[in-house]
């Protein structure tokens, strides 16, 4: 059984907007991928949504995707099972362990989520100013 990374089942209650269909615009998190672990060829994504949808064999190394949901973000970029991670931001992470991949990716989600959560109470503010500024 593989492990999923940034399971995410909130929802906004005034828009009943579920936050993993929400996009963070200002926020992005950068994943390198190769076709297999013996490939050169480099695919570069930028995620700006959580969860990422993808799944890994646990303890697998270097760190393949083995599952993609068909409603991600990676699907749409044609990330595939048998893709390795290369990147995570800046970080070469093919010589990493499991764990420490994991916890990469796990910090890119929650900076993803929190990104959102920063947009929400952004706009909720400014829909209280408004609100406000009606009532005078």
């Amino acid at each position: 059984m593989g492990d999923t990374v940034c399971k995410c089942d909130r929802t906004d209650s005034e828009t009943k907007e579920s936050a993993v269909e929400t996009v963070a615009r200002d926020c992005k998190f950068r994943v390198v991928f190769k076709p297999s672990a013996e490939d050169s060829q480099l695919l570069e994504v930028s995620f700006t949504r959580a969860p990422l949808g993808l799944g890994f064999a646990s303890g697998m190394i270097p760190v393949t995707v083995t599952a993609v949901d068909e409603e991600s973000e990676a699907w749409g970029f044609g990330i595939c099972p048998g893709m390795v991670l290369s990147q995570i931001n800046e970080a070469e992470v093919e010589s990493m362990s499991y764990d420490e991949v994991l916890g990469l990716l796990r910090e890119g989600c929650r900076m993803l989520e929190l990104a959102w959560l920063e947009q929400r109470r952004s706009s909720l503010l400014q829909q209280q100013q408004q609100q406000q500024q009606q009532q005078q």
